[in-house]
């Protein structure tokens, strides 16, 4: 609580966005992160977390590795990405 009142994402304050996959499970479960391509909330059972190696441009040339970074997908969105699957998001 911040000044009396509730902080957004407090567990226990009802403020909290709950998992998508759980609720359809008649389950409330905090959710943890938000899937990059549905935007669907997920929580740790249903995040799928898979990490890649960021790059910064640099001019023409290819880019240059800076770190690893994570991207947060829910289980129905990562199937596509793996190796033979193909991403189809409507834009």
């Amino acid at each position: 609580m911040v000044s009396g009142r509730p902080v957004l994402g407090s567990p226990g304050e009802g403020s909290a966005m709950h998992c998508f996959d759980c609720a359809k499970d008649k389950r409330v479960v905090v959710a943890l992160a938000v899937c990059r391509h549905c935007g669907a909330a997920v929580c740790e059972q249903h995040a799928r977390v898979a990490e890649v190696a960021a790059q910064r441009p640099a001019g023409l040339a290819p880019g240059v590795p800076v770190r690893a970074t994570r991207l947060m997908t829910c289980g129905v969105c990562r199937e596509p990405e793996r190796p033979g699957g193909r991403v189809t998001h409507a834009t």
